[in-house]
């Protein structure tokens, strides 16, 4: 029995210590964040495909301004490749019939952007009213759309809720999400988020200026956007941990060579049974990168 005893108790020795190395080693563990920072960027990238192409549909102003149609998007360095409808249609009296569906349809070859990213599949959008009014929301879901082999099956919700005290255009975010890994892999996102338009607003091709004339700047004057970021969110890496996060440093979204990137701003994520660990993005430089710390180790990460 004596011995059948000290069997026993190397046993649970040993599988104690297992356990400790297998915690420490996932407490290690930088999937969360990479997963966290993959979601942060699919769902900004569908609702950036979704302003850019209304946009050229004059559904973002707050009257129909007879904008040119961009001979390439963003999104698309083809316009053959993608397809652009609205219904009712833009010239369809009377002009602010609402709501308006947008379709963004990438088809099922693959279509390459200006950010080398492929796409395909559908973008819908539901417009309540012409997106600068305050008080009007768009309804964003996808079907069959991928960017880069991550199939996103979302359905994000941005409602203008007019000035802040800055004067500043702010935006209410709420989105879901489950996207699904080239290697099959499954990430479940949900967030509800506030954004802060902080520079940039007062331009597009032209720049307001103070006496109410305008001058031409040209394409600067669309990509010198900046917006700041609040909120939290909660998810399933694709390990099956789950996580809850929270934005502790507001993160600043600028465009970078035609990707809008979050270059500033300090997430906390808390996955499950595991340490707490942050993911800094940096201090407003498009370097494509956050540093991840878990206790007292850190990873540089490529956002994408």
């Amino acid at each position: 029995m004596k011995k059948i005893t000290l069997t026993i108790s190397a046993l649970a020795f040993m599988a104690v210590g297992f356990n400790s190395c297998k915690k420490a080693k996932m407490n290690r563990e930088t999937t969360t964040s990479e997963d966290i920072s993959k979601a942060e960027e699919v769902m900004d990238d569908v609702f950036n495909v979704t302003n850019e192409a209304g946009d050229s549909k004059d559904l973002n102003e707050s009257s129909t301004t007879n904008k040119w149609t961009p001979l390439a998007y963003s999104f698309a360095n083809d316009t053959g490749c993608v397809t652009i409808t609205l219904s009712p249609a833009e010239k369809q009296l009377p002009l602010d019939t609402f709501p308006k569906t947008l379709t963004v349809d990438f088809g099922t070859s693959g279509c390459v952007g200006k950010d080398g990213k492929t796409r395909k599949g559908k973008i819908k959008a539901t417009y309540t009213g012409r997106f600068k009014i305050a008080g009007n929301s768009i309804t964003i879901t996808t079907e069959n759309y991928s960017v880069d082999d991550y199939l996103v099956d979302a359905t994000k919700t941005v409602t203008n809720q007019g000035k802040n005290s800055a004067g500043h255009t702010y935006h209410t975010i709420t989105e879901q999400a489950t996207i699904t890994t080239p290697d099959g892999k499954t990430i479940t996102w949900s967030s509800n988020r506030q954004r802060e338009w902080i520079e940039g607003e007062d331009t597009w091709l032209w720049k307001l200026n103070s006496d109410s004339t305008w001058t031409w700047v040209g394409l600067s004057g669309i990509f010198d956007d900046v917006w700041e970021i609040t909120g939290n969110g909660e998810g399933t890496n694709r390990d099956g941990i789950d996580f809850t996060v929270n934005i502790t440093t507001p993160l600043h979204i600028r465009w970078c060579n035609y990707v809008p990137e979050i270059t500033q701003g300090v997430i906390e994520a808390q996955p499950d049974g595991l340490k707490k660990r942050t993911i800094d993005y940096g201090n407003d430089q498009c370097d494509n990168e956050a540093v991840v710390t878990i206790g007292k180790k850190q990873k540089t990460i490529q956002l994408k």
